[in-house]
C-alpha cells in the first residue's frame, strides 16, 4: 500500500516548516501528490535553528516577518514599456498549530505588501488565511480538510497579466477540499471533493478607463479518486481520475460579457493517469504519472477547440547525498486565462531545482523552469516562458536569517507588449519568533 506520508498527510513536522516557508495555494484541480515536509535538505530545520514560538494552551504559535529589497530592469515585464525600478516587500505571517498522533490542525494568516520607489501604481497587497486539518492517525483511515481564502494579484510576469492595466489586477480566491483515505493490505484508497471560487476586481487602464473583468469570474467543482498498490517496499503502482466542471458567471448575450467573438466557456474536464509512487526512505519521494486529458466545451459558433491530449504529472524529490536534494516537477494541463476570446491555456511546464546545504546554517538553491502555452480558443497566440534563479540563505540563529536571490525571467510571444525578459536581484531578512 502507499504510505499515507507519500499521499501528503504527513504533518508531523509541518508546524516547524510552515513558520519558515512561503505560503502556497491549495490545489483544487485534482489532488496534487505531495512530498513529506521534512525530507528535502532545504526543508529540514536543525534543532538549534528551530523557531522558539509561543504557546496558548495546546496550540503552538509561530510569528514571522520577511523583509526584501528588490531591484529589476523591467518592472512591468514588457519589452514595449521597459523601465527599471526597486521595491520593498514586507510580509508578516502567523502560524498556529496543534498536533497529535490522532489529529493535526494548522492555521496560517499571511500578508504581503509591495512598495515601489518610482512606479507607485505597481504597489499592491496580498493577504489571506489557510487551514489544513487531519482527523485520524497518519497510518490508518483518516479524513482531511483543507481550505483557503485569499486576495491574490496577477503578477506582471504572469501569463494572465492585463498589460493595459495601470496597476496589477487583484482577485478573491476561495479553495476547499475534503478527502477520505484508508488502506487494506497492499491497497490504499483516497477519495476527495473540492471546489474553487474566483472573483476578479475591475482593472483601470493607464488612461483612467475601466477594463471590466467580471467575465473572468468563475466557480469550479470536482472530485478525484486514487488507488494504489504496493509492489515492493517504497514503490507503488497508482491510478487516479479527476473530474471538474467550470461555471462562468457571464456568458454570451449577458450584460457585462464582451461582445464580438467571445464564446461560452462553461465546460467539464476529465483526466486519468497511471504511474508510480515512491517513498524510499531518505532517498526518493513523490510520483510520476502519465495519462489522458480531455476538456469539452458546448457546441457553439465560434466553436472552442475541445482538448484531448496526453497529460502527465511529475513531482519527485531525490536526495543523492545527505547534503544535496534534486527536485523535478512537470505538469501538462489547462488553466483559465484573462482573455475573453480564449477559454484556457493548455500548458506544458517543467521545473528543476537543486538544493545544497554545506553546513546546517547555509543553503544554496539553483533552479530553472520553462512552460509553453497553447491557447484553447478562436485566436492564436502561443507563448513560452522561461527562467532561472540562484538563492542563498544563511541562518544567523533561531530568530534571524538573511537571504539573497538573483533571477532571470522571460516570455516569447508574437506581441512586443506581452514579450519580455528581465533580471531581478533581491536581498532580504527573515525574523522568526
Amino acid at each position: 500500500m502507499i504510505r499515507q506520508a507519500a499521499w501528503g498527510f504527513q504533518l508531523k513536522h509541518y508546524f516547524w516548516i510552515a513558520a519558515t516557508a512561503a505560503v502556497t495555494s491549495i490545489p483544487v484541480t485534482g489532488y496534487a501528490q505531495q512530498i513529506p515536509d521534512d525530507v528535502g535538505v532545504a526543508a529540514r530545520v536543525p534543532d538549534e535553528y528551530k523557531p522558539i514560538g509561543g504557546r496558548i494552551g495546546t496550540v503552538f504559535v509561530y510569528p514571522a516577518l520577511t523583509y526584501d529589497l528588490t531591484g529589476t530592469d523591467n518592472v512591468v515585464a514588457s519589452d514595449a514599456d521597459r523601465r527599471g525600478d526597486a521595491y520593498v516587500t514586507l510580509a508578516p505571517r502567523v502560524t498556529l498549530a496543534r498536533n497529535s498522533q490522532q489529529s493535526s490542525h494548522v492555521v496560517q494568516l499571511f500578508n504581503s505588501n509591495r512598495f515601489h520607489f518610482d512606479s507607485k501604481d505597481e504597489n499592491f497587497s496580498e493577504f489571506g488565511v489557510l487551514t489544513r486539518n487531519r482527523w485520524g492517525a497518519v497510518d490508518s483511515a483518516n479524513i482531511t480538510f483543507e481550505a483557503s481564502a485569499q486576495r491574490e494579484v496577477d503578477q506582471r510576469t504572469g501569463r494572465n497579466n492585463v498589460t493595459l492595466a495601470r496597476s496589477p489586477v487583484h482577485h478573491g480566491r476561495f479553495d476547499g477540499e475534503l478527502a477520505y483515505a484508508f488502506s487494506a493490505g497492499r491497497l490504499s484508497y483516497r477519495f476527495g471533493v473540492h471546489g474553487r471560487r474566483v472573483d476578479f476586481a475591475d482593472a483601470i487602464s493607464r488612461t483612467g478607463t475601466v477594463i471590466d473583468q467580471d467575465f473572468r469570474d468563475y466557480s469550479q467543482l470536482g472530485g478525484n479518486a486514487r488507488l494504489g498498490y504496493r509492489v515492493r517496499e517504497g514503490i507503488d503502482v497508482i491510478g487516479q481520475v479527476d473530474y471538474d466542471r467550470f461555471y462562468y458567471d457571464l456568458g454570451p448575450g449577458e450584460p457585462g460579457f464582451p461582445s464580438g467573438l467571445a464564446p461560452d466557456r462553461n465546460s467539464y474536464r476529465v483526466k486519468g493517469e497511471v504511474g508510480l509512487g515512491f517513498d524510499i526512505s531518505q532517498r526518493l519521494y513523490g510520483v510520476a504519472t502519465i495519462g489522458y486529458l480531455t476538456r469539452k466545451y458546448r457546441d457553439q459558433v465560434p466553436q472552442l477547440r475541445d482538448v484531448s491530449s496526453l497529460s502527465y504529472n511529475i513531482n519527485l524529490l531525490w536526495n543523492p547525498t545527505e547534503y544535496l536534494t534534486v527536485r523535478v516537477n512537470g505538469l501538462r494541463d489547462i488553466q483559465e486565462t484573462a482573455s475573453p476570446l480564449v477559454a484556457g491555456d493548455q500548458f506544458t511546464r517543467g521545473t528543476v531545482a537543486v538544493d545544497y546545504v554545506p553546513t546546517p546554517a547555509l543553503l544554496f538553491t539553483a533552479s530553472a523552469n520553462a512552460v509553453h502555452y497553447n491557447p484553447v480558443g478562436v485566436t492564436t497566440g502561443n507563448a513560452t516562458e522561461y527562467g532561472g534563479s540562484l538563492l542563498g540563505r544563511y541562518r544567523l540563529n533561531r530568530r534571524w536569517s538573511v537571504t539573497s536571490r538573483v533571477s532571470y525571467n522571460g516570455r516569447d510571444t508574437n506581441s512586443p507588449i506581452d514579450s519580455f525578459d528581465g533580471i531581478w536581484v533581491s536581498m532580504g531578512i527573515v525574523l522568526t519568533l
